[in-house]
């Protein structure tokens, strides 16, 4: 049978029949590729039926920048792209670029193991409600166009470990300009969240100034847990 390329690397390929109708799941392994090149994976069109929507990583300690952008130079065809990525457990880094563009993506929660979102990873990513992240420390953002979730509007809530109140400088609340953000949970004391370096939300949410978000700690009465939290369809709120 002929085949066509779904996913190309550079130097690897891993192929489909001609009559696959993009509405299926393919499985990436981390063994694909020895040294994924700079724009790591990208998603081509490859037939008049559009895009594979889902994809399964297997092994990723780091999803490579730039890794499944999705090139919005085809409005008529994004409907296509993805809408569910099943994330590997062992991973700790999404790159630059990784998924933005895929306004239909939307990912609930992150792995444990997964510390950084480098810059623009999700921007675009217009059905983005919610998501949580045990181990989040660092979510890259600058006033320079740069925000990991620029222009998720649909973006409400988010919910992040201790990790983050250690280590995350809040100047790079940048990283939720202009989405829908309104209530950010920290697994950590108000008085350490607040005494962490530039604690600020400017910039988070629809305001410019940040005047619509909640910040919530885990010694406020209406702190919930991580469960309880991606239990909600923050959506409503």
């Amino acid at each position: 049978n002929k085949s066509v390329d779904i996913i190309k690397n550079g130097t690897t390929f891993i192929s489909a029949d001609e009559n696959f109708d993009g509405l299926g799941t393919v499985e990436i392994n981390a063994d694909v590729s020895a040294s994924p090149p700079e724009k790591g994976f990208i998603i081509n069109e490859f037939d008049e039926n559009g895009y594979v929507n889902k994809i399964t990583m297997v092994g990723f300690t780091t999803i490579p920048n730039w890794a499944f952008y999705a090139n919005n130079s085809y409005p008529s065809l994004m409907s296509w792209y993805l809408t569910d990525v099943v994330l590997p457990q062992e991973l700790t880094n999404i790159g630059e670029n990784a998924f933005m563009n895929n306004i239909a993506l939307s990912i609930k929660r992150f792995p444990d193991t997964l510390t950084w979102i480098q810059q623009r990873a999700f921007q675009n990513c217009k059905k983005m409600v919610q998501f949580s992240g045990k181990g989040l420390s660092r979510i890259d953002g600058s006033a320079t166009g740069n925000p990991v979730f620029l222009n998720c509007t649909a973006l409400r809530a988010i919910w992040v470990g201790s990790n983050f109140a250690k280590t995350q400088s809040f100047q790079t609340t940048y990283a939720f300009y202009k989405t829908g953000l309104a209530y950010i949970f920290i697994d950590s004391p108000r008085a350490e969240v607040e005494a962490a370096s530039g604690y600020s939300v400017r910039w988070c949410g629809t305001s410019d100034y940040g005047k619509n978000v909640t910040v919530i700690c885990n010694d406020d009465a209406n702190f919930m847990t991580q469960d309880e939290f991606d239990a909600i369809d923050w959506s409503t709120y």
